[in-house]
């Protein structure tokens, strides 16, 4: 017999403080959304919304705007970070 074993996270949703999208120009199409905590999360959007990676945020920050910077293509080892 298997044991599955669940765990669950304690999950507290944080409001979004601002969201940007890539420049046209951009080879690959992302949102970034600023959350109040701090955290940016990344999502891909080509046909659909397709999570990619939360960077966390500074402890008792808040985040307020954000924008993207010159370059707006991420290598692979960029994304693992």
């Amino acid at each position: 017999m298997q044991v599955h074993r669940c765990r669950f996270v304690d999950y507290v949703p944080q409001a979004i403080n601002a969201i940007e999208y890539a420049p046209r120009s951009s080879t690959h199409p992302y949102v970034a959304i600023g959350r109040a905590n701090g955290d940016i999360e990344l999502w891909q959007a080509k046909e659909n919304l397709v999570y990619v990676k939360t960077l966390p945020g500074i402890v008792n920050g808040s985040l307020e705007a954000i924008a993207w910077a010159h370059r707006t293509s991420l290598t692979a080892e960029e994304i693992e970070l």
